[in-house]
């Protein structure tokens, strides 16, 4: 069995090919023998691992990579397209060089409908965001893949309606509690932690609410362009976590710092991550977004004075400490990679029988 896994969201090569992704574990639990190959759309700049990349400095010097490269690592051959050239062509050309028995995407869904009637593989599409932002440049009934992965249970039938494939599962996304994880070595001095560089993110918000903090004697950090290491060592630093996301079907950074012992704080109307939140013994505040066709926010209504107070008494609850067992406890259960992996090597068997 040969299976091509593609992720077209760009990300620089060393995140591509490390153990953040489920497909890496995903190896152990499909038959042996089986190949997997993953096609990957790589940012220009390949020696910084950092895992937010849109964030360049002005005048900084990008390094350009190779148009088009094929790595093997850990029984994986990775395919890397630089971001600039990847198109329905090029991703084309990969399909027909590796001709795979089944077809694992974490790319957009309205660029997988561009050429997918072309591949001659069972087909499934993860969607690591809000179905309904997601599908909306999908036809209605345009057949896309065999099987829709969503992130919550709760999406399913929404997706369901839409008709674009022939069957929809939840996948919750999951972590290496290995590697994040409170290490109880570092003293919690950073009160409120935020990791947004866009209008997707809530940026503006959080900026303003940060601003108020830090004329408050709070100290926040924006986690961005850190490595791995230094994203794990700023959790276990850190006491709070605001991510007011408007976008996110599950995301992966909640888990984390709450594995790392991070109380997370998000929007109460983004249901996604506000079920996310409450299952890690989390909170939720109003933010009241306005956003645009493109889900970027417009604006926001609740006084960024208003979402401070909150924050301040969010970080100063009594029951911090007790629940952030808890907290590490319900990661652990809910949201281990591991468990990911086999979930998604059951699918792949289970759409390929």
């Amino acid at each position: 069995m040969k299976i091509l896994i593609d992720h077209c969201y760009p990300l620089y090569r060393k995140l591509l090919m490390s153990s953040d992704f489920s497909w890496a574990k995903m190896l152990k639990f499909l038959p042996q023998g089986t190949l997997v190959h993953v096609l990957g759309a790589e940012w220009a700049d390949v020696d910084n691992s950092a895992v937010h990349t849109s964030m360049r400095k002005p005048g900084e010097q990008v390094e350009l990579v190779p148009e088009s490269e094929t790595v093997e690592s850990a029984n994986i051959t990775y395919h890397f397209i630089r971001h600039d050239k990847v198109s329905r062509e090029s991703w084309l050309a990969k399909f027909n060089e590796i001709e795979p028995d089944v077809y694992y995407s974490n790319s957009y869904p309205e660029f997988v409908a561009t050429f997918i009637e072309e591949v001659r593989a069972k087909s499934i599409i993860r969607l690591h965001g809000n179905p309904d932002s997601m599908l909306k440049r999908v036809k209605e009934g345009v057949k896309i893949c065999d099987v829709l992965i969503v992130p919550w249970p709760f999406q399913v039938n929404a997706a369901e309606e839409r008709r674009v494939a022939a069957s929809v599962r939840a996948v919750t996304f999951g972590i290496d509690t290995d590697i994040y994880r409170d290490t109880d070595s570092e003293e919690r001095n950073i009160d409120f932690l935020a990791c947004a560089s866009s209008p997707l993110k809530n940026f503006l918000c959080i900026n303003d609410v940060f601003n108020i903090l830090n004329a408050r004697g709070f100290k926040t950090k924006f986690l961005l362009r850190f490595s791995q290491a230094e994203m794990v060592t700023y959790m276990n630093r850190g006491v709070v976590l605001f991510h007011p996301s408007v976008t996110e079907g599950a995301s992966r950074l909640i888990s984390e710092a709450a594995s790392c012992g991070v109380i997370p704080v998000v929007d109460v109307d983004v249901t996604s991550t506000r079920v996310h939140a409450s299952l890690l013994y989390g909170h939720a505040v109003k933010v009241d977004s306005t956003v645009n066709d493109d889900y970027e926010v417009l604006s926001y209504s609740t006084p960024a004075i208003e979402i401070a107070d909150r924050l301040t008494a969010i970080r100063h609850y009594p029951e911090n400490d007790y629940l952030r067992v808890l907290r590490q406890q319900a990661v652990q259960t809910n949201f281990n990679i591991t468990t990911e992996a086999a979930m998604l090597a059951r699918l792949v068997m289970e759409t390929l029988a």
